[in-house]
């Protein structure tokens, strides 16, 4: 019989093993540089694709293509007029969104 609770063994693939907590999360290195370019250039691409749409079909192409990386409140917040640079300032890569 398997021991269960918090003092049983955990699969190195479960969910638990996986997430230790917030600090799990966040990834540090190169890679995090690397995530932190990627985030920047796209979020300076839809600001620029936000600014050149016409039409609000425009903008709901751009918001699908988006939203999986930048999320509904940092697009929000770029279709009202902030800049990505001050939106940048004010990112962090730990938190979503």
């Amino acid at each position: 019989m398997q021991a269960e609770g918090p003092t049983a063994p955990r699969a190195e693939g479960s969910a638990a093993a996986r997430t230790e907590g917030p600090a799990a999360a966040r990834t540090e290195g190169p890679a995090a540089s690397r995530i932190a370019a990627d985030y920047a250039l796209t979020l300076r691409d839809a600001e620029k694709a936000l600014a050149a749409a016409h039409t609000a079909d425009d903008v709901r192409n751009i918001w699908k293509q988006y939203n999986p990386t930048l999320g509904h409140r940092t697009l929000g917040r770029l279709l009202l007029g902030r800049r990505s640079t001050e939106l940048l300032q004010k990112h962090d890569p730990g938190r979503d969104g």
